[in-house]
């Protein structure tokens, strides 16, 4: 009773929810809701062959890699391993294909893919502290060169505090470049994805040879990053490796290309 004796008010229950009814309206075969609906572990007491009648159960595992935390083999073994905990084994065919957009592992699925082989190279890292890099090689004759900026200048190589766009290089990958080109390569395919930096690849060509000059012709600093370029007036390219020379053509004098700024750009107009 309440005050005065009055009944207590009953209190109010939520309502009772459809128990995955909405699986109905997705138009599903009934034994798929009721697999649904069930236990998993009634499931699977059963062999994945018998509840497709027979047929293997095919599953592609295609991912990407989870940034900063797995690369894409990584990530597919691990749910290769979590679908043979559950489904059995004999009535299962599973392709694994790793997904690369050019960022960390890169290198290694090309040659992995073509039967090449890898090269681990120190190089600075995107902050200047020397990081243990790699490239690979592949092709009939070894003469193609693969390698990717995340493993020289990759956001993961950046600690967490000292996380300035503006000071990261790409020094390093310059130095890949120049490994695989020293090594003899014809041709370098390089996967540009996760990068730590935001100097639009300056490092890498000072690694390469070419100076970057401000306006009194005085070399700018090298490796340093994004923020540097604001100085930069033209671009030296006499000290360029020599390989590469090679392969854009043979200049009598040294080459300079000057740097406009958007008014000058306009004025050029």
């Amino acid at each position: 009773l309440g005050v005065h004796g009055a009944p207590k008010a009953s209190p109010t229950l939520p309502p009772q929810l459809p128990r995955l009814l909405s699986l109905k309206t997705l138009n599903l075969p009934q034994q798929q809701v009721d697999d649904l609906v069930n236990p998993a572990s009634a499931v699977l007491s059963t062999p994945a062959s018998e509840i497709l009648g027979g047929h293997p159960l095919r599953i592609l595992v295609a991912p990407s890699g989870f940034k900063e935390s797995l690369g894409p083999e990584h990530v597919a073994d691990a749910i290769e391993a979590g679908i043979r905990k559950v489904l059995d084994g004999n009535s299962v065919i599973l392709r694994k294909l790793p997904l690369h957009d050019g960022g960390e592992g890169f290198a290694r699925a090309l040659v992995a893919a073509h039967g090449g082989s890898i090269v681990d190279v120190p190089v600075p890292g995107p902050t200047g502290s020397l990081v243990q890099s790699h490239l690979g090689f592949i092709g009939k004759d070894k003469k193609t060169a693969v390698l990717d900026m995340a493993a020289a200048a990759g956001l993961r190589l950046v600690p967490k505090d000292e996380r300035d766009p503006t000071i990261t290089t790409t020094y390093g990958v310059g130095e890949l470049i120049r490994e695989a080109l020293d090594a003899g390569s014809t041709k370098i395919v390089i996967g540009c994805g996760d990068s730590g930096t935001s100097d639009g690849g300056a490092g890498m060509l000072q690694a390469l040879g070419v100076r970057l000059l401000d306006a009194d012709g005085k070399e700018l600093p090298k490796a340093g990053g994004g923020r540097s370029l604001a100085h930069l007036a033209s671009i030296c390219w006499d000290g360029v490796h020599p390989r590469l020379r090679e392969t854009a053509g043979k200049s009598p004098s040294p080459t300079y290309i000057p740097v406009l700024t958007p008014y000058q750009l306009r004025r050029s107009r």
